[in-house]
């Protein structure tokens, strides 16, 4: 049966009841929820919409709870029908339950929160990835995945950079074209006077050529600046708005909308809970007490024609920016380059091949820029490599270097490890200022 579980926010916290904290998901089998405990460590099964009954109670190490937050909105999905993954809202926490073991443990070694609420997070090709979100008047346009070997959230370099953020509007990844779209955002600041802005561009990321495009204009008569409460369900967007239901399709551009005045199709954004088995779509009420479903294909038999999603960029546009960028491009890697070259001959017979590599890359870097755990593995050669020997051969040739290093210029840890400012849940590493300094002579 084919089905889809990224799908939509769910509160975990201590409802107002006292009812205890869960983490809670859908089963995909027969579209009913279900939920684990955290003080009672009891796996529930709901018999029926808001019926609960306890199916088995865990046996969880319950140091694994003492960082959550007492009350904080988090996302879930599921990875294949193996692992339900739960991650908690503006941290780097990260959560698995195998059912078929009926073993529930935290999987990460993180320890920052903010700097990602509200991010989109989904799982491709078995990783579960994260783009954007937001912390205190600050956002992020990260894109990082989660290293189950590492247990760490790594960043992603991408060759250019997409959408400001990821607030509110049409954000989703299309596993078919291994694709995220991601438009219609909201900014609000307070050098704004806390004003939202909304930028009605749509952008494609294509993990094939790691690269953002904007595809064009988002079609001004959307209501995306007054309703949002929109689902993707891998194919479309699902935009609840009163008494219509927009069906958006980011791939074909197409945008069909139900208008029946005898139904209430919105919902609320920060408690709307969905999710989709095979063509339905399911809606749980913000009491999670009634169930609301209804059949995608029929409401596009409902649906008429809106309107194209977005405006194409004019092909000359186009052209313009990818020029700009080729020449750019070359630009930076020929000055690069140069430099490169005139470091390795100051010192050769010091550090060795691989180690040179990674010290002229620590050279060239900006200011205040840095190298992820991705693009040492690119430095290096490691890419066809297992990530533990990645992990290992990255570790033994820093420090060597930083050994090397010690013992010529009396500087411990020239080669250190920082939480990355646009998102701290993610490291990277630099060279000190200093030794930098000192290897140019």
């Amino acid at each position: 049966m084919k089905w889809s579980v990224i799908l939509f926010f769910l509160i975990f916290a201590k409802a107002a009841n006292g009812q205890d904290a869960y983490f809670e998901w859908v089963n995909p089998k027969n579209a009913l929820r279900e939920r684990i405990e955290v003080s009672s460590q009891n796996h529930l099964k709901e018999v029926k919409a808001g019926v609960w009954e306890v199916a088995t109670q865990l046996s969880i190490n319950p140091t694994i709870f003492k960082d959550l937050p007492p009350n904080l909105i988090k996302y879930f999905y599921l990875d294949n029908g193996k692992n339900i993954w739960f991650t908690v809202n503006g941290t780097g926490m990260v959560y698995q339950f195998t059912p078929a073991t009926n073993s529930f443990m935290r999987i990460d070694n993180t320890f920052y929160k903010g700097h990602n609420f509200f991010a989109l997070q989904f799982v491709r090709q078995n990783k579960l990835y994260s783009l954007g979100g937001q912390g205190f008047w600050e956002y992020s346009k990260v894109l990082s995945y989660f290293d189950t070997n590492l247990k760490e959230w790594e960043m992603i370099r991408t060759k250019n950079l997409g959408h400001e953020v990821t607030n509110r509007g049409y954000h989703g990844y299309a596993a078919k074209k291994d694709v995220i779209f991601s438009g219609a955002s909201s900014v609000a600041l307070p050098i704004n006077d806390l004003q939202e802005k909304f930028d009605d561009r749509l952008f494609v990321y294509d993990f094939k050529k790691s690269n953002w495009t904007v595809l064009g204009h988002i079609n001004a008569n959307l209501p995306f600046q007054t309703n949002f409460d929109v689902y993707w369900d891998g194919e479309h967007f699902i935009q609840f708005a009163r008494d219509k239901l927009y069906l958006i399709n980011p791939i074909a551009n197409t945008v069909y909308v139900v208008d029946d005045q005898t139904q209430m199709f919105s919902a609320h954004e920060m408690t709307s809970r969905y999710f989709s088995v095979g063509d339905t779509i399911y809606h749980y009420t913000a009491n999670g007490q009634s169930i609301y479903k209804f059949s995608k294909k029929e409401m596009l038999k409902k649906a008429k024609y809106f309107g194209a999603f977005y405006s194409e960029e004019t092909p000359y546009a186009a052209f313009l920016i990818g020029f700009l960028i080729l020449i750019s491009g070359g630009a930076v890697t020929y000055f690069f380059a140069k430099r490169k070259k005139k470091f390795t001959k100051s010192f050769d017979g010091i550090f060795e091949d691989l180690e040179l590599r990674l010290i002229n890359s620590l050279i060239d870097l900006g200011e205040h820029d840095y190298l992820t755990n991705n693009d040492i593995n690119d430095i290096l050669d490691l890419n066809d490599k297992g990530q533990e020997n990645q992990r290992k051969i990255k570790m033994n040739l820093i420090n060597q270097i930083n050994n090397k290093i010690a013992h010529k210029f009396n500087i411990e840890e020239a080669v250190c490890r920082k939480n990355i400012l646009d998102d701290k849940r993610l490291k990277a590493y630099y060279m000190k200022p200093e030794v930098i300094v000192l290897l140019k002579k």
